[in-house]
């Protein structure tokens, strides 16, 4: 139930983290859209300082949500590398009781030939 639980929240931080990167990009392009790029055109300094520092700013906001996302994928990568090392041994215990069942199923019919046997002799 343990992974369960971790895949729920991976989910949700992966949902936060899209809807943020969706947002950070509007906020990204509302801001570009606002200096001016045409021949000629003149623009406030103070005003394109501002805006670039608010895209900055964002800028910043953004990069401190990847590193913890990061972080977050790291723990999440050396969870399922655990979970790979788990299934392949629990694979390689269903192959030995399929080989052990086949032997048994083997040694069963050698038994009851031989029960055959003896009760024919007798």
């Amino acid at each position: 139930c343990g992974q369960i639980s971790y895949l729920e929240e991976w989910s949700d931080v992966e949902n936060n983290h899209s809807s943020s990167m969706s947002e950070a990009i509007k906020a990204l392009e509302a801001s570009t859209i606002r200096l001016p790029i045409v021949c000629g055109a003149k623009a406030d300094a103070q005003g394109v300082k501002k805006v670039v520092s608010s895209a900055l700013t964002k800028m910043d906001t953004m990069a401190s949500s990847m590193w913890s996302l990061l972080s977050k994928v790291e723990g999440m990568s050396s969870m399922v590398f655990e979970l790979a090392k788990v299934v392949s041994q629990e694979q390689m215990l269903l192959d030995q009781s399929r080989d052990l069942f086949s032997a048994v199923a083997v040694m069963h019919v050698k038994l009851c030939s031989l029960q055959a046997c003896i009760l024919q002799r007798n």
